[in-house]
């Protein structure tokens, strides 16, 4: 009970702290109502059936927050606010700290502070070590000054993540705390918005899409966003996220892209695909030889048979394998554009804000769990997505509307960017607009070498249905993008290359 009282504590002290920054104490404020001067006190209590799962990784807890203020006209009032912390078990502190993914809260408390303090003047930002320790040599005014585009321009990266209020982590000890709004009662998970049959992340969820639906869109009189809707929306998001810090292909990394780059952000390799220098490397050959393992163990056992793997997948997967070492992961890096990636850029990590009156310029789009962002290339993930979650047939009908969408937002965004902050941004005086048949090889092959790398884990460790859903949606991919044929491996198909 007293470490409980104590945990209320600190997560009220990081809510009220939250409320000092300007931009944050007006959200407070009522439509039609006076602005908020200042926040007198808040008091954290428990919820109810206080704990639930938080995907694979973490444990999350839910409090409630009474918030109390004074108005600009001397009167009071006070908002109650549903919390989440998101944090570790301690069973599950060793996972975090062999895959980093404490960065999750190092990320959301950069992006706290990057909007309370970035926008007027970074040099002011204070260290506040006793809210997150700086890593690894990185100080706290680069990092904000790192990651100030992403609170720049029309409807930035950081108005997409979830309202929060409070979050830390400790890449060595592999503990994070991550306090945001509960947006389960204003808020409908992308996945149920897809074909609702499709990905094992709806099935035998029918009756329960059919009532968020119903109690989230029809009863408020709003309509229900169509599946064209949602996936103009993740070029958007794409855009929003991937335009900040584009690096060209075979451009080395900008002033912006090294000097403040956390070294907590994952994808090391991408960098020292220009430096010469290989401190990922054996982390990097661990990873990948580890998967494919997990491959060849599928074999042994009988669980590939088991799916019925179709020979040419069988192929593509040994033969992408085989071609991936050190060497050509680098060069393929070089050969291709690079920037800022989520990591894990599917439905099941996104939701689609509801609700009769949204707040003018806040995205239809929340984008949440960033364990694993990083260096990456940007139209993988929207590859990522499609595979994931759209039907075959579906995503041939748009699947080139929307990488048109998403070219022409992080052309647009590149060229405010620049104009804002000049050769400062990403190292060149001019923007080169993006061009598409670069973006569309970039979408096939390494959208296919990511989920290359993810097929070994999904034998190893889900059902023979779930695993007969990802391959055929892997593999009709790669058949509508040439890359296999009739009779296996086109011949004038390039090779992905695995993707860690």
């Amino acid at each position: 009970m007293a470490h409980a009282v104590s945990q209320c504590e600190k997560i009220a002290a990081g809510v009220k702290a939250y409320f000092t920054a300007e931009v944050n104490l007006q959200s407070l404020a009522r439509p039609g109502t006076p602005a908020v001067r200042l926040v007198n006190s808040v008091s954290v209590s428990v919820e109810k059936d206080p704990k639930m799962e938080g995907g694979l990784s973490g444990q999350v807890n839910k409090y409630i927050a009474d918030v109390h203020f004074t108005k600009v006209d001397g009167t009071l009032g006070s908002q109650q606010l549903s919390l989440l912390q998101k944090t570790f078990s301690d069973d599950r502190i060793a996972g975090s700290q062999q895959l980093g993914l404490a960065r999750e809260g190092i990320f959301y408390r950069t992006a706290i502070d990057v909007v309370a303090n970035g926008k007027a003047d970074p040099g002011r930002h204070a260290t506040g070590s006793d809210v997150v320790t700086p890593h690894r040599g990185a100080s706290s005014d680069d990092v904000i000054r790192f990651f100030l585009p992403f609170a720049q321009g029309d409807s930035p990266l950081f108005s997409y993540l979830p309202p929060t209020y409070d979050a830390d982590g400790d890449m060595v000890s592999g503990h994070k705390s991550i306090v945001m709004r509960n947006m389960v009662r204003e808020s409908i998970s992308v996945s149920f918005l897809m074909d609702a049959g499709g990905s094992p992340l709806n099935w035998g969820k029918v009756d329960v899409i059919a009532g968020e639906k119903e109690e989230k869109f029809t009863v408020l009189g709003t309509a229900v966003p169509t599946e064209l809707d949602v996936v103009r929306a993740i070029a958007d998001v794409g855009a929003a996220l991937h335009a900040p810090l584009w690096h060209e292909a075979g451009a080395a990394p900008s002033a912006v892209g090294t000097s403040g780059a956390p070294t907590w952000l994952r994808g090391g390799w991408f960098l020292e695909a220009f430096t010469g220098t290989s401190s990922s490397q054996a982390a990097w050959e661990s990873s990948v030889s580890f998967v494919k393992g997990l491959w060849e163990e599928g074999k042994t056992d009988g669980k590939i048979a088991a799916i019925g793997y179709d020979a040419r997948l069988i192929k593509l997967v040994e033969a992408s394998f085989a071609a991936t070492t050190w060497a050509t992961c680098l060069e393929d890096v070089r050969r291709r554009s690079w920037t800022l990636v989520h990591g894990d850029f599917h439905p099941g990590n996104m939701l689609w804000r509801t609700g009769s009156t949204p707040r003018v310029g806040e995205p239809s789009i929340v984008l949440v769990d960033w364990e694993v962002v990083g260096w990456g290339n940007g139209p993988q993930e929207i590859a990522q997505f499609f595979i994931s979650h759209s039907a075959a047939t579906a995503r041939r009908g748009y699947y080139m509307e929307v990488l048109q969408r998403y070219v022409d937002g992080v052309n647009r965004r590149r060229a405010f960017l620049n104009a804002q902050h000049g050769s400062q941004h990403d190292g060149t005086a001019a923007v080169k607009p993006l061009v598409m048949s670069e973006v569309l090889d970039d979408y096939i092959h390494c959208g296919l070498g990511r989920w290359l790398f993810v097929i070994p884990f999904l034998v190893k460790h889900c059902p023979v249905g779930m695993n007969k859903y990802w391959h055929d949606q892997v593999l009709t991919f790669a058949i509508d993008h040439g890359i296999l044929d009739d009779h296996g491996i086109a011949a004038a198909a390039k090779l992905p290359i695995v993707r860690a």
